[in-house]
């Protein structure tokens, strides 16, 4: 930040007179020969000094995260990892439908992917797990997620015992490449240019009154018959019963008997579209308050966020 400072000559000696240089939150932020302080009301107050050290805290993590990419960059040959084909293909399928370039992690236990959609209307995590790895520093890669899924629906046969290995190599300008073999041959996939610079995903702190537990086939089931006749349908819970409706007048009305429904008498309405491109297996568990974010999550750590729709 340039800060321009007035200075005023004195006895031969230069000194710092206080001086206004901008406006925060309503307090004036002041620079004199003791450096940078807040007043509000006449009286020194912290929350500028806070918000200094905080922004100093993002810089030493920002840092040491920068830090541990370029050491991992410098090693990446040396690092393989086998994932079970048919939930790697799962995993990649689910990612293309909602994202076009999303940040890969390499975590300790398998890869993820957290990220928003184009519309900012949905926020996922996908996860699957690695069958053998090396334990690695957890890293990240920028790949082009409909490229990626073009490969693996073409290599990957449907035996749910195949393996893929996957490694990684340097091209001529330094860019990491990601290899992939597979029974049926091997392909390459470069990574996009800004690896490395992706800020995280801030993932929201979202706290729900309703929460309902049901099997997939019956959510998916329910999702089906009522975008027969609508575009977008509310959740309730009404006697202990999961109920779909579809739009807002009721025409389709589909009560299911749950594994599980607690919380108050909530509503929301939220876009079909969305709901049918949920890939999430097993039990899943629907979380949402009236007018407010749905979340739909399955045992293996994968969910989905969707706002909901809200009419003008």
């Amino acid at each position: 930040m340039n800060v321009l400072k007035e200075l005023a000559i004195k006895g031969g000696k230069q000194k710092m007179r206080p001086i206004k240089i901008r406006n925060y939150k309503n307090k004036i932020i002041k620079y004199n020969e003791k450096g940078f302080y807040a007043t509000q009301n006449g009286k020194i107050c912290s929350s500028y000094k806070i918000r200094m050290q905080e922004k100093k805290e993002e810089e030493r993590e920002e840092k040491a995260a920068k830090l541990v990419r370029e050491k991992i960059n410098k090693t990446l040959d040396q690092y393989k990892f086998e994932f079970n084909a048919l939930e790697l293909k799962d995993f990649t399928f689910a990612i293309q439908e909602m994202l076009t370039e999303p940040e890969f992690t390499f975590t300790k236990i398998g890869l993820e992917v957290v990220g928003m959609d184009p519309a900012n209307v949905l926020m996922l995590r996908r996860v699957v797990q690695y069958t053998k790895q090396k334990a690695i520093p957890p890293f990240k890669i920028l790949i082009n997620a409909n490229n990626l899924y073009a490969c693996m629906r073409r290599f990957i046969s449907k035996s749910k015992k195949e393996t893929v290995v996957l490694s990684f190599t340097k091209d001529k300008d330094q860019n990491i490449e990601l290899n992939f073999k597979a029974e049926y041959g091997h392909f390459r996939i470069k990574s996009l240019p800004d690896y490395g610079d992706q800020r995280e995903q801030k993932i929201p702190e979202l706290k729900y009154s309703s929460k309902i537990k049901l099997s997939k086939d019956v959510f998916k089931r329910n999702v089906e018959l009522v975008s027969i006749a609508a575009d977008s349908g509310s959740f309730r819970i009404e006697e202990k019963k999961f109920v779909m409706v579809g739009d807002d007048d009721d025409h389709i009305f589909i009560k299911t008997k749950p594994i599980k429904a607690t919380g108050k008498d909530a509503k929301a309405k939220f876009s079909l579209e969305y709901l049918k491109k949920m890939r999430l297996e097993g039990v899943l568990k629907l979380e949402y308050n009236s007018d407010y974010p749905l979340k739909v999550s399955d045992e293996k750590g994968n969910w989905y966020i969707l706002a909901p729709r809200v009419d003008n």
